[in-house]
């Protein structure tokens, strides 16, 4: 799986980020399809934003759009790519097996800093896995609201009801 190539770069660079989406869902133990790694990153530390697009471009990662991938890094781009093109996410994929992808979030839903804070750490054969916790994730479900984050907030609740019942 590429992911744990992404997750070990990025741990390398020092980025701070969250998995986010359907890998975070999948983490927490409810197994669903999913082809994208969603992320968020410290969008407000220079070093984890540049660090991302250091790693994205060692391992090979363009932008879906006719950007730079370096155009991320800077903070007015994004902003601009916000307001103007209603852009929510930056999506990346690996020419060489373009099912291979890497969605990071333009703007954070919710802040970052508290986020990180509040996040939960898995530990996959030596490699730390910074999972948005489960209420933070359930929250930027509802932001997003679309018919798979509905399924997924429904079994994300079951989930920390069972969790709470140990």
């Amino acid at each position: 799986m590429f992911y744990i190539e992404v997750f070990k770069k990025l741990n390398e660079k020092k980025v701070r980020y969250l998995i986010i989406g359907g890998v975070a869902v999948n983490l927490y133990g409810f197994p669903r399809l999913t082809f994208d790694l969603d992320l968020m990153i410290d969008l407000n530390d220079f070093k984890s934003v540049s660090g991302f697009v250091d790693s994205m471009n060692e391992l090979g990662f363009k932008p879906d759009i006719p950007v730079k991938i370096e155009d991320f890094i800077n903070p007015e781009n994004r902003k601009t790519w916000g307001k103007e093109k209603n852009m929510k996410v930056f999506s990346l994929y690996n020419p060489l097996k373009e099912i291979e992808r890497v969605v990071v979030l333009v703007e954070n839903y919710i802040n970052f800093s508290d986020a990180y804070e509040r996040r939960k750490d898995i530990d996959a054969k030596g490699i730390i896995l910074p999972i948005l916790s489960i209420d933070d994730l359930i929250s930027v479900k509802k932001i997003a609201n679309r018919k798979r984050d509905i399924i997924d907030i429904e079994a994300l609740e079951k989930i920390k009801e069972i969790e709470n019942e140990k």
